[in-house]
């Protein structure tokens, strides 16, 4: 768990909202903080994007949806189902 909970400052995720914020803005901040893994999850189209910061700049690893899993190439073992984010109440 220690191992894991080390490498949690090397990952970021953020919800998208109404704006463009965290595609431009939030991105260029984390890409100036060194955030090496960046995930950005789109409720609406029920999907995350895997980014992964190389000189100086974030390069889209893949968009998953429902019936995949979203996979961290920072934190060794971690994936999330994609389906299981988006569940209805």
């Amino acid at each position: 768990m220690d191992a894991v909970r080390s490498r949690v400052m090397d990952w970021k995720w953020s919800a998208l909202m109404i704006s463009n914020c965290d595609l431009v803005v939030k991105r260029d901040e984390y890409a100036r903080a060194d955030i090496p893994e960046y995930w950005i999850v789109e409720p609406r189209l029920r999907t995350v994007t895997v980014l992964v910061l190389e000189d100086g700049e974030y390069k889209r690893r893949g968009v998953f949806a429902a019936g995949e899993q979203a996979v961290s190439e920072v934190i060794e073992g971690f994936a999330v189902d994609v389906a299981a984010l988006f569940v209805d109440a």
